[in-house]
């Protein structure tokens, strides 16, 4: 029955599949596309496309997992160019393979939590997103600290050699497509991302029910850090060609969110002048909508997000509404148990003068579906029409 729903959405909606191939005559590789056929690109690329949500095993992720959850991770500590940006503490491991991974890390890095929840939430929901998997790290030659190692003192010194270090809970960050820039670290700005649609009509339709349903879903997660960098244009895995000469052209462009770990709280405040993660009670207390009878989403993004309060038409609310009906407790509650929220330490309690005890990933299952009410048992008024 909650399969039939998603399908029959479909009809509303129409297929995710991409449009024409823009005319890219000319540029070598997606990394070097001239400004107006990326942009051709971008109105061609799709951010959903059809899956059995409640068929999905939360537990093990995407394509069935290739690191397991709790795999143990062999690499070799790899000191990059420049020191590394950005304040959530993370390093580059180098497998036996020869393949080099970011690997995020440490208890207190609440990243490592809301980058599990929110790629397999994304995945599950038909989203296209990075896939992020909690693994072990076994690191030879990291630092104790190689965060700190490599903000403070990198250039300064070599990494300790042969020594074995252990990071977890950890997370192992891929994403399997094809970068299309003007230039490095582009990204895709929310505005470019909810006007560049098709010129073809029915086309713009349906993405704009798949872009708004996306952007919903990012103010439901409060995910405070929308720059243009975390939302990427990319040729999927199996869509790049390329001709005689070399050329490339990409028969699936396609647009995702990444890094999403800022997720889950009351997102930034300038009271405090940061960014809350993964914090049951503040996101428990923070409400979905900014105007409810107008049905504009409230984004509490940090100073330069690019994605802000929003209006949501009505199609958009029921698209996105339906998927997350069919998501199960039972789901719910392994997603937020494969990502560890139980080492968060936090607690909460019942009801007056009941104990006060952890919050487990029962407690947050029950909270998501009780907040996705906002979205499934809404109307919103008109603006676009079936």
């Amino acid at each position: 029955m909650k399969r039939g729903i998603a399908f029959a959405a479909l009809a509303v909606v129409g297929c995710a599949s991409a449009g024409p191939v823009p005319n890219a005559t000319g540029p070598t590789t997606l990394q070097a596309l001239p400004p107006g056929v990326r942009l051709e690109y971008m109105r061609e690329a799709v951010v959903w496309s059809p899956i059995d949500t409640a068929a999905l095993d939360l537990r093990a992720g995407p394509e069935g997992g290739r690191w397991p959850p709790d795999t143990v991770l062999d690499c070799e500590f790899v000191l990059p160019d420049q020191k590394p940006s950005g304040y959530t503490p993370k390093f580059l491991c180098r497998t036996g393979e020869g393949e080099t991974y970011k690997i995020k890390y440490g208890r207190e890095n609440l990243e490592v939590y809301g980058e599990v929840i929110g790629s397999r939430l994304l995945w599950a929901l038909g989203f296209r997103s990075d896939r992020v998997d909690p693994v072990t790290v076994r690191c030879r030659g990291c630092p104790e600290d190689p965060w700190g190692f490599m903000k403070s003192r990198h250039r300064a010194e070599a990494a300790p050699s042969d020594e074995v270090r252990q990071f977890a809970p950890a997370i192992i960050e891929t994403y399997h497509g094809t970068l299309m820039e003007s230039k490095s670290e582009q990204g895709v700005d929310w505005d470019e991302l909810l006007a560049e649609t098709s010129r073809d009509p029915a086309r713009a339709r349906q993405q704009t029910v798949h872009r708004q349903a996306l952007a919903l879903l990012m103010g439901f997660l409060q995910h405070a850090d929308s720059k243009p960098s975390q939302q990427t244009l990319s040729c999927a895995s199996g869509g790049l060609a390329r001709d005689a000469s070399g050329a490339e052209t990409c028969r699936e462009p396609e647009i995702y969110v990444g890094d999403i770990g800022a997720i889950l709280g009351d997102g930034w405040k300038y009271a405090r002048f940061s960014t809350t993660k993964v914090d049951y009670p503040l996101w428990k207390a923070t409400p979905v909508w900014r105007d409810a009878e107008a049905c504009v989403v409230a984004v509490n993004g940090r100073p330069n997000a690019s994605l802000g309060d929003l209006a949501i038409s009505e199609p958009a609310r029921r698209f996105l509404a339906e998927r997350l009906l069919l998501l199960s407790q039972e789901q719910l509650r392994t997603l937020f148990a494969v990502a560890k929220v139980e080492l968060l330490g936090e607690t909460l309690q019942a009801s007056p003068g009941a104990a006060v005890r952890a919050v487990e990933a029962d407690d947050w299952a029950r909270l998501f579906i009780e907040k996705a009410a906002a979205i499934t048992d809404h109307h919103c008024p008109g603006g676009m029409h079936d």
